[in-house]
């Protein structure tokens, strides 16, 4: 009709333009209807949450996106669209025309990609998903059912001594005691379970005692371990006779006993805490700081013999709380216990009041949001290369129909027609599977800090992810072959 390669290219060309940047329109239209929920799910300690928005740069990346995409991949076929030969073009009838065997395998080796890079995605998250439900099996060290934690702080009142402190601790723990369905209360300083607290030098008695040890450190009132459900493993708990003028004593948990104790009973030995001698008197199970992290050896003291100065120093960091433990659901509580804090005084402020197993929650909350994404981008990978398999399988059909009528017209049953257009795609799958997993093995390395109680080898989770890979793209390749299954001869031949 006249039209010049020019104008050929530059039409080709804008119809992939338009194509990149309509589906840019759509992904910022979905990215703006999603992100609320998905910020909405983020936990708060996630940093900088607030500055996560569609701006300027957000619009200005996805425009660029969009014309780099239309550019690189609409170039190729524009390119090779206007070389065409006009006579060879012409001569061939509907159904016999071919892209050629270097558009084909360049159309296959892109799918290959696809499947490849989908896998990994996937394999991340299955990795990240087992990781979780470990998380969600792993024993922290204490029994969070039933036990309630308020925040409250006492720097700037006018308690300025340890005994006068402990006065305070007695009056609360006394009115909450006293509440019905209560069970057990104390008071710990410097941090609670799951959450970073208090960390202190530590010097050994003995042999080594000027080598300093870093140690984490908690005040605690005697009823702390029965409210949080710790178990008492060797010695005693601490008692009300544990005042500022007796004895100094100390308990440590069952991380710092194997740690600098090893097979020797920790019973009787001394430490220097903060430039106190303090005998150990007990050793308690191990309480985590981190879920995902073995427990750190730790140092609890007396909140009677604790230093005003350290106890304030820490403060600063951690505010201090008061744990109770219930024979029913602790938050029905949340009210008695800040009234019981302002009936001791009032000028005394609270703070957050929270179930231990919303800490526990808490403290998975990250995990779970990097979870729910890489998830999210392992479906999305996942369709995405479903849709690419479907596009080649179902434009390598359509290029055959004439061979496929041929065939049928020969003799061959559906069934073969079936098997052979998928034997095809399986031939596409298993080599992207075989990439993927080479990949995933190379990759998966980036995840070890991330994982836990998982290896980053799985073979389970690496034969489920396959087996997920296999049957969706399956999947995709069964609807252009069974519509092959359906091709009449004579139509197929109808023109030749």
């Amino acid at each position: 009709m006249g039209a010049s390669r020019v104008r050929l290219l530059r039409q080709l060309l804008t119809e992939s333009m338009l194509i990149a940047l309509a589906g840019g329109v759509l992904g910022l239209a979905v990215a703006g209807a999603g992100l609320s929920s998905l910020l909405a799910m983020a936990p708060i300690n996630l940093p900088r949450v607030s500055d996560i928005r569609l701006d300027g740069w957000a619009f200005a990346f996805t425009f660029l996106i969009c014309i780099v995409t239309g550019a690189v991949f609409g170039i190729v076929p524009a390119l090779y669209a206007t070389k065409t030969n006009l006579n060879e073009s012409l001569k061939e009838g509907e159904g016999r025309a071919s892209a050629g065997a270097g558009r084909a395998r360049l159309r296959q080796g892109l799918v290959i990609g696809e499947l490849a890079l989908s896998l990994v995605l996937l394999t991340g998250a299955g990795l990240l998903i087992a990781t979780f439900e470990r998380l969600l099996n792993t024993n922290p060290g204490f029994d969070s059912h039933h036990v309630l934690a308020m925040q409250f702080w006492m720097t700037g009142s006018k308690y300025n001594s340890a005994p006068e402190i402990m006065n305070f601790y007695r009056a609360v723990e006394q009115r909450i005691q006293a509440l019905p369905g209560v069970t057990a209360a104390g008071v710990v300083a410097a941090g609670l379970p799951l959450e970073r607290g208090g960390n202190n030098g530590v010097r050994i008695a003995g042999p080594k005692e000027s080598e300093w040890i870093n140690m984490d450190y908690r005040e605690i009132t005697p009823g702390y371990f029965r409210a949080v459900g710790t178990m008492l493993k060797q010695g005693r708990e601490f008692t009300e006779a544990d005042s500022e003028g007796s004895h100094s004593v100390v308990i440590i948990n069952e991380a710092a006993a194997r740690k600098y104790f090893q097979d020797q009973s920790a019973l009787g030995k001394y430490l220097y805490i903060s430039g106190v001698l303090c005998e150990v008197v007990g050793v308690v199970g191990d309480v985590k700081s981190y879920v995902d992290q073995p427990a750190e050896a730790t140092t609890f003291i007396p909140a009677a013999q604790a230093k005003l100065g350290t106890s304030r120093l820490f403060e600063g960091w951690f505010p201090r709380s008061i744990v109770v433990r219930t024979t029913g659901n602790p938050l029905v509580l949340s009210q008695a216990l800040r009234e019981a804090v302002a009936a001791t005084d009032p000028l005394v402020p609270t703070g957050a009041v929270r179930s231990m197993d919303q800490v526990l929650s808490h403290s998975l909350a990250l995990r779970s949001f990097m979870t729910m994404l890489l998830s999210v981008f392992g479906g999305l990978a996942l369709v995405l290369a479903s849709v690419g398999i479907y596009g080649v399988i179902s434009f390598a059909v359509s290029q055959r129909t004439r061979e496929i009528g041929v065939r049928m017209a020969l003799g061959a049953r559906p069934a073969d027609v079936l098997r052979m257009v998928l034997g095809e795609g399986l031939k596409l799958i298993g080599v992207g599977v075989l990439l993927g997993v080479a990949a995933a093995l190379m990759l998966t390395r980036l995840l070890e800090g991330m994982v836990y109680g998982v290896k980053v080898r799985d073979p389970l989770i690496f034969a489920v992810v396959n087996l997920l890979m296999v049957t969706v793209s399956l999947a995709a390749c069964y609807i252009p072959a069974r519509r092959a299954t359906r091709v009449d001869p004579l139509v197929a031949l109808r023109y030749e």
